[in-house]
């Protein structure tokens, strides 16, 4: 196998494993909130999501920086041990039944750690993709985000099923142990290639984010905020304003991480056919249709087809945006590989605690949201018509 072969393998294999600690994160956080666990309070938890959105837009914000003085191998290496450190402290805290005070500190560090090795993961392979696969940063960029939500997908799985027969703490260990991977993985390739001297961010500092680069920044923000709404609070509106059960309800949270794979493994085969331009600006579209078929829905077959059309539309957007807008500003790659990392973040935060706590402080019920999110939808569509121009109807 070519020393290439190998940096896509640890390249697509850590954004599966950083999947996995991402979900184990959430399911390990909600399961905290359990009166069987150390029952942390929703307000508690809030915080929580706060501290680790400070971790992301840290690293978002100083990773051009950090590229240029580690290599892309060293950042992995300490991308993953931030990871292990973070599962140890909430592997502590369950242990040793801490409460109190302390508790939220060590929660709080915690989190903050687990959004910095997030934010620096996904940058760096992102990052990676483009210096070391230019022609194929697209393609690379999709395949990246199909396995990191794949692998968000397994970590609740694997907790539902296991939780009968392995208790919380064993399933801590386990993630622990999957953690480290990206790091036993770096090391047995150190020795194939050379990426202890390589790959080293050389960008000219004098590039400008502003203008069309810092509109794709926003098309991220805008994907975000649909996605955390949408992803947060869309069992919620489906139960209590939609009158769904409980269960049927949450199959429709199932269905748009469902389509959200499907999707992005889906336009990998679609990308052979279409100009990658005209299926960005056909994403926007579809949201536009899930959108309005699960405002109108009232039946539950119906409101499955809406969030799985939504789904869909969600599913290649963001991981498309970060592809494009890196190949076609070169001189940007390491600040649009984090920044974008950062932007996406903001709109989920936005979406999801932002549409929490203005609900509840203005009882605005949720299907005004739902309503809101159709002309974010319109505006994203219009600005990538905008980025693109002509070229959303060339050939391929």
């Amino acid at each position: 196998m070519k020393s290439k072969d190998y940096t896509l393998s640890m390249i697509l294999a850590s954004s599966f494993v950083q999947g996995i600690c991402l979900s184990l994160l959430a399911t390990i956080s909600q399961t905290l909130m359990d009166p069987q666990g150390i029952a942390l309070s929703k307000s508690a938890y809030g915080q929580m999501f706060f501290y680790l959105l400070v971790g992301v837009l840290l690293v978002s914000s100083l990773f051009p920086i950090i590229s240029r003085y580690f290599t892309i191998g060293k950042i992995f290496c300490f991308a993953a041990l931030i990871n292990i450190i973070y599962l140890l402290i909430i592997f502590a805290i369950v242990v040793l039944h801490l409460s109190g005070w302390l508790t939220y500190v060590m929660l709080a560090i915690a989190s903050l750690m687990g959004g910095v090795a997030n934010s620096m993961t996904i940058s760096n392979v992102q990052y990676a993709a483009s210096k070391i696969f230019p022609t194929q940063v697209k393609k690379i960029t999709i395949y990246i985000h199909a396995l990191v939500s794949i692998g968000a997908s397994t970590g609740p799985g694997w907790i539902v099923l296991s939780k009968a027969w392995i208790g919380l703490t064993s399933n801590l260990l386990f993630y622990a142990f999957v953690a480290i991977l990206p790091l036993v993985m770096y090391q047995y390739l150190a020795h194939r290639m050379n990426l202890k001297t390589s790959q080293k961010n050389t960008e000219n500092t004098e590039g400008s984010i502003w203008g069309v680069p810092l509109m794709f920044l926003a098309l991220c923000t805008g994907y975000g905020f649909i996605e955390g709404f949408a992803g947060n609070w869309g069992v919620t509106y489906a139960e209590s304003e939609k009158f769904l059960s409980r269960s049927s309800a949450q199959s429709c949270l199932s269905l748009i991480w469902l389509f959200i794979t499907v999707g992005r493994l889906g336009i990998l085969v679609l990308i052979k056919w279409l100009s990658a331009e005209f299926l960005h600006a056909l994403s926007p579209v579809v949201i536009l249709i899930g959108l309005s078929i699960v405002l109108a829905g009232k039946q539950s077959l119906l409101l499955f087809v809406g969030f799985s059309v939504l789904g869909l539309g969600l599913s290649y957007f963001f991981p498309m945006t970060v592809g494009l807008s890196m190949e076609r500003f070169v001189s940007l790659q390491s600040k649009l590989a984090s920044y974008s990392t950062g932007a996406v973040m903001i709109g989920y935060a936005m979406g999801s605690v932002g549409v929490g706590v203005i609900s509840d402080v203005f009882t605005i019920s949720l299907h005004r949201f739902f309503q809101l999110a159709m002309p974010v939808a319109v505006i994203v569509l219009v600005t990538v018509l905008f980025v693109h121009g002509k070229k959303i109807f060339s050939h391929k």
